[in-house]
């Protein structure tokens, strides 16, 4: 096992016993925001992620209330006096109609649905690790996919994507669907073999082809991309973060415009979105009146 160092503690390489299920460890002294790392060293050698679960000792601060609430026990007739006020049947007011007003934010997604026919499916990381190539994703959508390489006799034209609709509108039809690429009409559907989904935003699948004529009996693909939504490999994780509860605070240098010089305090984490929030002159002000700063 290894606890990764941080500011005020090194590194440090633990060996436990095989029927050891708990240790101990002493001498930590956190700052602020930091954050403790162990990892474990798996049979075959790398480091990973731990499951140690930890307690730490301390973990918060007792606070101590030393004021006083005194007791007291109210007897009839003393609402008047402290200034309850008793609550009147005839200070109602009924209203015959109640109208409200709201107006509904649409995602992107709700906005594509209500403007197109066909379905639409969004990928995120789930489906491109489902989904490697676009031929996998369409065979389950009522398509027939052949990768082969095939070269047709009379043309001599190869080709190495072929694709075609498993319920035609007529026997006469076409079983070849329409395909459109970022709304690029694709003629040649060699493009789409071996195709990555790792850049496709979404896919809108229009099996009965309405809104496109005689042409799309055999259904209208539609495929777009965002160069931006790339799938990211999973990264390893050799250390798992553990958030302190009580850390240390550390001094930090502010500059006073007001003033023209700089000023070293300690504050902590809510002091410092304070700061953030309203400014240093302001915060000061604030700490001066509750007798925290001089």
């Amino acid at each position: 096992m290894c606890i990764r160092d941080s500011v005020n503690t090194k590194s440090e390489l633990l060996t436990l016993d095989k029927n050891q299920s708990s240790f101990q460890k002493r001498g930590f002294f956190p700052l602020t925001d930091e954050k403790l790392r162990i990892g474990e060293f798996k049979s075959n050698g790398k480091l990973r992620g731990s499951d140690v679960v930890l307690q730490f000792s301390p973990s918060k601060i007792l606070g101590f209330d030393t004021s006083y609430h005194p007791k007291t026990v109210l007897k009839g007739n003393q609402y008047a006096a402290i200034g309850i006020s008793v609550f009147k049947d005839d200070a109602i007011e009924t209203l015959d109609e109640v109208q409200l007003y709201a107006k509904k934010e649409y995602t992107k997604m709700e906005k594509l649905k209500n403007a197109s026919f066909g379905k639409i499916t969004e990928f995120g990381e789930e489906e491109r690790r489902f989904y490697k190539t676009f031929a996998q994703f369409i065979t389950g959508r009522g398509f027939e996919v052949d990768e082969t390489q095939y070269v047709n006799e009379a043309t001599q034209e190869s080709s190495r994507f072929r694709i075609e609709t498993r319920n035609p509108v007529s026997i006469n039809a076409t079983k070849i669907p329409i395909i459109y690429l970022d709304d690029a009409f694709l003629v040649d559907f060699d493009i789409l073999y071996q195709f990555s989904m790792e850049q496709v935003d979404y896919v809108i699948v229009n099996k009965s082809g309405i809104g496109e004529g005689v042409r799309g009996g055999a259904g209208v693909i539609r495929i777009y991309t965002d160069p931006f939504k790339k799938f990211q490999q999973p990264k390893k994780i050799s250390f798992t973060e553990y958030t302190i509860p009580l850390t240390y605070s550390t001094p930090k240098r502010f500059y006073i415009p007001e003033e023209d010089k700089w000023v070293t305090l300690k504050v902590s984490t809510s002091a410092l979105k304070t700061i953030n929030k309203i400014g240093i002159t302001a915060a000061l002000k604030e700490a001066k009146a509750k007798g925290l700063y001089k």
